[in-house]
């Protein structure tokens, strides 16, 4: 949310025109809040089990960034690799924010929609498996 704003900021700042699909920026941002805290209630609810997976997480996070077209557009990336990015959650999300705040257009909606679906199945799973262990959190008041 704080990044959303310091674009919108800086779009004011530097009076870069917004087109008519500038709104689909708070779709993509549903999705990819979807997915974090899916992914939250994931981690939360597997490191109470597997102590040491908060030491494999940051490597985690890092691959999944990467394997996402965060400063090269998808078109730059092989046909052959770009049905492979498609199951990425965060690729959809990036790709909807350079084309619809940068080029003007939103050609990605089949893998924003892939990407909604992905990221609402890992919250649900997500909070499914957090209410499953919730019972073996430590209290401490």
């Amino acid at each position: 949310l704080l990044g959303l704003c310091i674009v919108a900021a800086a779009f004011l700042l530097y009076q870069y025109p917004l087109t008519a699909f500038a709104p689909l920026v708070l779709v993509a941002f549903v999705v990819e809040t979807m997915l974090a805290l899916g992914l939250a209630f994931l981690l939360a609810s597997m490191s109470v089990i597997v102590r040491d997976l908060m030491q494999v997480v940051p490597l985690l996070m890092q691959l999944l960034v990467y394997l996402s077209p965060v400063i090269y557009p998808l078109t730059s990336v092989p046909k052959g690799l770009q049905s492979v990015l498609a199951f990425n959650p965060l690729s959809a999300v990036f790709a909807t924010y350079q084309e619809t705040l940068f080029y003007g257009q939103f050609t990605v909606g089949g893998s924003l929609l892939l990407g909604a679906v992905i990221s609402a199945v890992i919250l649900v799973g997500g909070y499914l498996t957090f209410k499953r262990v919730e019972w073996q959190f430590a209290d401490l008041r």
